[in-house]
């Protein structure tokens, strides 16, 4: 009994958990329809209580109409028995409890027994009055009382059977109206949420449609408005979304365009606030400064320049805020590694919706220095060599007459042995000066070289045979010659070339020893690239690199090893042009020269040829000069 009494408990709480505003409705009903009862239960007792009362009353009233006449005639003629027998019966009229009748000195004749204040009681006195020959003579009174004790009764039986017949009647209507709602209402409400919690963005096309029955031309209801008022919805949202996500697609891809614009800028690009921190950049600001976008900040800006660039920095941005428009101003910034880098800084203020922007776009002038420095010392290799081919001409030409007089005066000294060994000594003397001038008229490009197609290889295997008997037992020579390409060059030249380079080799391994390492491939080079200043085009090269284990030089020395009478030799034991020839002889045949070292690391001269799709050309015997 326990556990049925829990059992439905618990049904009873499932209920109203799954269905509270349903439990709620039904309940609300329950209580009032149980108030309406109750007073219209009260309403109506009082009614017939106040109907029942006048009943009452109208039969007291009727008794003079019935009784009193002939109650008179009994008691003027003195018949007491009739009397009895007349008042026994008006006391047996319904809810009748005392009747008295009183005449003269007589003894009252009683039936019944007066009623309590409470209930209430009617009462009527009768005056009994006889006229005879139109005098009225006074016989007495009769005293009529009723209670309502009967009608009460009568109604609280009533009331009790009608209360508990209409809460009957009210639980089974609450019940059919839980019923009606469930099948009704509250499944379709659920379904309506069903859908409701079911929708999604990618499904908006879904309509919503309730599985109920509707006859044919029958009149919409609530539900019906709910459905379409559902499905307009989403239509609404579905329009909506659909405007929202090409609102979004523009926005993405005016944002993809613009950061793309941004991000392709070939300088860096920055944007500062009023309140001096920086609201947008580049990637390539990242890339030159070498920050993560979590490190990057007006401070952590301002810190990578040197105090008198970052006063000068501040004191422009002040000036624009304040009053300026744009302004440019050439400055240098350290990256994280301290690398700096110098950039022209294009400013400009802009207002945005009543904000105040400084738009700065950065070139990097590290290549237009180097170009610059690269023009410099171009138009000072051509003004050197201008100078130097016409005083190389003039020395020739004084040369010359040395050489004459001196054969002259050869002839003239006989068997003059010691006379000849002066002579032979200024002969030497002066054909060491024709070769020196001959290297400076080879470095302004004043000779003239035929030029034709030759294999590269052969000149390079050619003169590493000349160069092994010269070098040490100390100094190994390795060569890697893989390639048979044909060139555009003057074997004379090329030679000379190879020579000098393994000359240097040798003499930066003179004292300790080493590797000289010779090695020719073909190299194609599908975009522009930059080495050491010089800028390689497209194309099929001959790679030619000669590489020692020396002593190597410093970044100082390299960015001048080009340069004419450079050295790095004791004095008078080289002339500084070995290498500026070879970077002529290079350039004139349309190849690239370029250097890697460092100290104690040796040093690689890595040259490019490009390739000449011809037949090479046989050459002669002829053993190529060798280059001082």
């Amino acid at each position: 009994m326990v556990s049925m009494r829990q059992e439905k408990s618990r049904m009873f709480r499932r209920i109203t958990r799954k269905h509270p505003l349903l439990t709620r409705i039904t309940i609300y009903v329950f209580i009032f329809a149980t108030l309406v009862s109750i007073v219209t239960s009260g309403l109506l007792l009082y009614v017939t209580y106040q109907t029942e009362r006048k009943n009452i009353g109208d039969r007291l009233d009727s008794i003079r109409e019935t009784h009193l006449n002939t109650l008179v005639n009994n008691v003027w003629s003195l018949d007491g028995q009739t009397i009895q027998i007349q008042l026994q019966d008006i006391s047996r009229i319904p809810d009748i409890v005392y009747v008295m009748l009183q005449y003269g000195d007589e003894k009252p004749f009683i039936f019944g027994s007066p009623t309590p204040n409470c209930p209430p009681a009617l009462q009527r006195q009768y005056i009994l009055e006889k006229t005879v020959k139109d005098k009225k003579f006074s016989l007495g009174t009769m005293t009529v009382e009723a209670t309502t004790k009967n009608i009460q009764d009568r109604l609280l039986r009533h009331s009790a059977t009608t209360l508990a017949t209409q809460i009957l009647t009210l639980f089974f209507t609450c019940i059919f109206i839980l019923f009606l709602f469930l099948l009704l209402f509250n499944r379709h409400i659920n379904q309506i949420v069903a859908f409701t919690e079911n929708l999604e963005i990618g499904f908006l096309d879904r309509e919503l449609a309730l599985n109920r029955h509707r006859r044919k031309g029958g009149r919409s209801d609530e539900l019906d408005r709910i459905v379409q008022a559902m499905n307009n919805m989403r239509k609404r949202l579905q329009s909506g979304i659909a405007a929202q996500r090409l609102a979004e697609e523009n926005l993405i891809r005016e944002k993809l365009f613009s950061d793309t614009i941004i991000n392709s800028l070939p300088g860096i690009l920055f944007v500062i606030n009023e309140k001096r921190e920086i609201m947008r950049f580049n990637q390539m600001f990242k890339e030159k400064l070498l920050l993560s976008e979590e490190e990057i900040s007006y401070g952590t800006f301002l810190d990578r320049f040197s105090d008198r660039n970052r006063q000068t920095f501040l004191h422009s941005i002040e000036e624009l805020f304040r009053q300026g428009q744009s302004s440019a101003l050439e400055i240098e910034i350290s990256d994280t590694e301290g690398l700096r880098i110098p950039f022209l800084l294009n400013m400009r203020k802009l207002a945005i919706e009543n904000e105040i922007f400084l738009i700065t776009i950065g070139t990097d002038l590290t290549e237009r220095r180097k170009i610059e420095e690269q023009l410099r010392q171009a138009q000072k290799m051509e003004a050197i060599g201008t100078l130097a081919g016409g005083v190389a001409h003039d020395f020739n030409n004084i040369l010359s007459a040395i050489f004459g007089y001196t054969e002259l005066a050869k002839l003239e000294a006989g068997e003059h042995q010691k006379l000849q060994d002066y002579l032979n000594g200024t002969h030497k003397a002066a054909q060491r000066a024709r070769e020196l001038v001959s290297q400076i008229l080879a470095f302004s490009r004043k000779t003239r070289s035929e030029k034709f197609p030759l294999q590269l290889s052969l000149i390079v295997k050619e003169a590493l045979k000349l160069l092994r008997s010269t070098l040490p037992t100390t100094i190994s020579i390795r060569q890697e010659i893989d390639s048979e390409h044909t060139i555009i060059a003057d074997p004379t030249e090329i030679h000379s070339v190879v020579m000098n380079l393994c000359t240097n080799a040798f003499h930066a391994m003179e004292s300790s020893g080493g590797i000289l390492s010779v090695s020719m491939k073909e190299r194609v080079i599908a975009y522009p690239m930059n080495f050491s200043g010089a800028t390689i085009k497209p194309g099929t090269y001959v790679q030619l690199t000669i590489e020692d284990t020396g002593v190597g030089r410093s970044e100082a020395t390299r960015q001048k090893i080009f340069e004419p009478y450079f050295t790095t030799k004791a004095p008078g034991t080289g002339t500084g042009l070995g290498l500026a020839v070879v970077h002529g002889i290079v350039t004139g045949h349309s190849g690239f020269v370029t250097v890697y070292s460092e100290p104690g690391k040796g040093t690689a001269f890595i040259l490019y040829f490009p390739v000449a799709f011809e037949r090479p050309a046989e050459i002669t015997a002829e053993e190529p000069p060798l280059s001082g």
